[in-house]
């Protein structure tokens, strides 16, 4: 008995992580509407880390199952769809942006539940992306807040609603669109193999280090930009 009931604590372990991605995506939004925008980009990072160690804690332990995958991607559409787009939503706002514009940034929540879903039933994702990944379109969200408050070169740009709404607009449309952006797993140690993946992680220490958070978006943005010119493996299908 005693041996079956600790079974079981085991199995609900990376349950129990992929809700505490989702409670968080809840305190995001529940800071996006209050104005403490980057509370809520702390709460999208922590529940990415959250969102890895789910996996990562059910290979370890063994206790993959179908239960979990679709309670990680229902956590997902939370933390990655609907805090960003109502972070955006609630940022326009602030700026005396017009209503159409705020309503327009909501855009990004359908789209990443829309690309959850296909992503759940897409075969031909195993070794790549088709479209923007929804983790990493809540990153560039997130970053947003902090080049506002840094008062740098690019906090006019994103201290205007109207850049706010098109940014959304676009991440959104992104989050849907065949293009193929790179995943990154490794082939091997080898620089030669994994060129594209050891420039981009270098390249975004790199903005880091200058830039500090505001860096987020451009290290998306980099993302994008090193796949679309450089990325060429077809995915695999299984």
């Amino acid at each position: 008995f005693l041996r079956n009931s600790l079974m079981m604590i085991i199995r609900q372990i990376p349950n129990l992580i992929t809700l505490g991605n989702l409670c968080f995506g809840l305190a995001g939004i529940y800071f996006a509407f209050g104005g403490e925008f980057i509370t809520a980009s702390y709460c999208i990072w922590i529940a990415a880390v959250l969102d890895f160690f789910d996996g990562f804690v059910s290979r370890l332990l063994k206790v993959q199952s179908p239960i979990g995958a679709q309670l990680d991607s229902l956590a997902d559409v939370i933390t990655f769809g609907v805090l960003p787009a109502f972070l955006c939503f609630h940022m326009i706002n602030s700026l005396g942006g017009e209503k159409y514009l705020a309503v327009a940034a909501l855009i990004i929540a359908p789209l990443s539940a829309y690309r959850l879903a296909k992503f759940n039933v897409d075969t031909t994702q195993t070794h790549s992306f088709s479209g923007l990944p929804t983790p990493a379109c809540a990153f560039f969200v997130s970053g947003i807040p902090f080049i506002v408050a840094s008062e740098g070169l690019l906090s006019g740009l994103f201290s205007n609603p109207l850049s706010i709404a098109i940014i959304a607009v676009l991440l959104a449309l992104f989050l849907v669109l065949p293009v193929r952006l790179m995943a990154f797993k490794f082939k091997s140690t080898s620089i030669k193999d994994n060129w594209l993946i050891y420039l981009y992680f270098v390249s975004a220490i790199i903005l880091f280090a200058i830039f500090s958070y505001s860096a987020i978006p451009l290290v998306v943005v980099l993302y994008i930009l090193l796949s679309v010119l450089f990325y060429r493996e077809k995915p695999a299908i299984n």
